[in-house]
């Protein structure tokens, strides 16, 4: 009776172990803290993501959502969940993305759903690249809005939480081993939220 109570406490402790590293893994990949993560502000991105040396964390991030990373010699992408308060993007919200890109040969600023879907407003828009977006000269400003805004403006249907993606292709950041300095990034201000 002894040896059935002992396999059965071994078996309840495996079955707990498996469900809890299970459940720390997915919530290591979901919640964007994965090692090899590279921070700044609320962007973050994998350096290595494509490259041959990637960590195992940043491939079953990129495989979880189904994308296929840039390698370091074709750009770079940063993904944004957050605004600058550090609320979750919803699209129920109005937001600018606004500041100076990083240099880059173009860049493209994309919205999607949290699991990696591309969230399409009721325009079919579902973001800018740099050859279509107006700008200052040297600021770019991008409204995120279920109403219309005047100037660069990607419309949001009602409501759901979202994620922005900013790639930078044949950008010198891709080589650098760091995050880029403060100031290289736009900042995601939450304009009106009801």
């Amino acid at each position: 009776m002894k040896r059935i109570s002992t396999t059965i406490a071994f078996v309840l402790m495996l079955a707990a172990g498996l469900a809890g590293g299970i459940a720390l893994t997915w919530a290591v990949l979901d919640r964007w803290l994965a090692p090899g993560m590279t921070r700044h502000g609320r962007w973050v991105a994998w350096m290595k993501a494509g490259a041959p040396d990637a960590d195992p964390y940043s491939l079953a991030s990129m495989a979880r959502r189904g994308e296929i990373p840039m390698t370091p010699s074709e750009g770079l992408a940063f993904f944004a969940s957050r605004d600058d308060g550090g609320s979750e993007l919803d699209a129920a919200c109005h937001y600018e993305i606004a500041g100076a890109f990083p240099p880059a040969r173009a860049w493209t600023l994309t919205i999607y759903t949290p699991d990696g879907r591309v969230r399409r407003g009721p325009s079919g828009r579902s973001g800018f690249t740099s050859a279509e977006a107006l700008s200052d000269g040297s600021r770019v400003a991008i409204q995120l809005s279920a109403a219309p805004q005047p100037g660069n403006w990607i419309p949001l249907a009602a409501g759901g939480r979202m994620v922005a993606a900013l790639r930078l292709y044949d950008t010198p950041l891709s080589a650098e081993t760091a995050a880029p300095g403060a100031g290289r990034l736009p900042s995601i201000r939450r304009v009106t939220c009801p």
